[in-house]
């Protein structure tokens, strides 16, 4: 039993199994002390896309170096691979969402 305030705070509460020499069995929990780690997302369907092609053609352009073997052609892949990414980071920012919160041991809804 416990206040709301309380509740957010108690995790990884579960029934003990030791014996108590009672018949009754103990009720073992934590205490969340420090806030958790906020989640962070990207949503896909807020991206500016207009930064994203001005970071594409900033870092890759029509450039690419020279190809004569299969090692060349893995390190240039590399390159775009990393524009492509940093580009999309750039525009498509993390989020902060909110927790939401449920019941203790429950998965929530």
């Amino acid at each position: 039993m416990a206040s709301r305030t309380l509740l957010q705070h108690l995790y990884d509460w579960h029934v003990d199994n030791q014996d108590t020499m009672s018949d009754h069995r103990q009720i073992c929990f934590a205490l969340r002390r420090d806030r958790p780690n906020s989640k962070r997302i990207r949503n896909c369907r807020n991206t500016n896309w207009t930064v994203y092609e001005q970071e594409v053609e900033g870092k890759v352009g029509m450039w690419f170096g020279t190809i004569n073997n299969p090692t060349d052609i893995e390190t240039e892949l590399t390159k775009v691979s990393s524009a492509i990414i940093c580009s999309f980071e750039k525009a498509c920012p993390e989020r902060k969402i909110r927790k939401r919160n449920g019941a203790p041991g429950g998965t929530g809804s």
